[in-house]
């Protein structure tokens, strides 16, 4: 059999769930390699892995942590993997905490990120948390990074969106990205964050400094986060356009256009 590493190079992953190799899957549901794409994370299963990866640690998953695990697996994907997560925690507590955060496998960060919150969890203690895991070098984790946060930032979007200002600055694009994407005030996959919704002016000290970014990554979020605002609010979109449409620079063109998609403008 190859080696595992052998699967991670040049790997895109199969298109449908059917044509993923049965030792990639078997590989994946070991915790041994990455996910390549969105198919192969949703044909692993998760309670499987979680076994796996207990018993890569010397630790016996009772018939009670079973069933929990095999139930979460039954859930839609992201309440899977904040199930899994939870159900672990309760099981190994935080015994295993840097070995989960530091894992081959993107699945198993996941589940270091979606680990139940502390009851003197704060926004500012949860951003440093995460931090590390908003770059990530895989889209899946970094994904799951921001909707970790995601509830703060919905119960206290005002003071999030001053903690994030200072990653729009910095010269990673998944920094800036995630100031961006964990934000949007409709998203995807994610509960929507109301006061956003109807006051998307609170966003604008992220936006402005990220409508010239370089990164098409960082450009397609600001995008969304402008289309977003502008499924409740057309004349802040409308207004915010007016302030950059005379802007002579390809990142801001690109966003306006992208962010205006479905606006129509006589």
């Amino acid at each position: 059999m190859k080696s595992p590493s052998t699967f991670t190079k040049n790997r895109t992953g199969a298109k449908t769930m059917a044509e993923i190799p049965s030792v990639i899957l078997d590989n994946l549901q070991q915790g041994l390699i990455p996910t390549a794409n969105l198919v192969e994370a949703l044909a692993v299963n998760q309670a499987l892995l979680a076994v796996n990866v207990l018993n890569q640690f010397g630790i016996s998953a009772g018939p009670e942590l079973i069933q929990q695990l095999n139930l979460a697996q039954e859930k839609g994907f992201i309440q899977r993997c904040r199930t899994i997560s939870t159900a672990l925690h309760q099981h190994i507590g935080n015994k295993l905490t840097h070995s989960l955060e530091n894992h081959p496998s993107d699945m198993v960060r996941s589940w270091a990120i979606l680990r139940p919150q502390s009851t003197t969890s704060t926004i500012e203690s949860e951003m440093a948390r995460i931090q590390p895991f908003a770059n990530d070098p895989h889209f899946s984790v970094r994904e799951i990074a921001w909707l970790a946060l995601r509830p703060f930032i919905i119960q206290q979007p005002i003071p999030s969106i001053q903690l994030l200002i200072p990653w729009t600055h910095s010269e990673k694009e998944n920094f800036r990205r995630f100031a961006s994407e964990s934000t949007r005030p409709r998203g995807v996959w994610c509960a929507h964050i109301p006061e956003l919704k109807a006051n998307p002016e609170l966003g604008i000290p992220l936006l402005e400094n990220l409508m010239a970014d370089p990164s098409i990554y960082v450009q397609n979020s600001v995008a969304n986060w402008l289309n977003d605002a502008g499924k409740s609010r057309p004349d802040f979109l409308i207004a915010f356009r007016q302030r950059w449409i005379h802007q002579d620079n390809k990142s801001t063109q690109y966003i306006l256009k992208r962010g205006l998609r479905n606006l129509k403008i006589d």
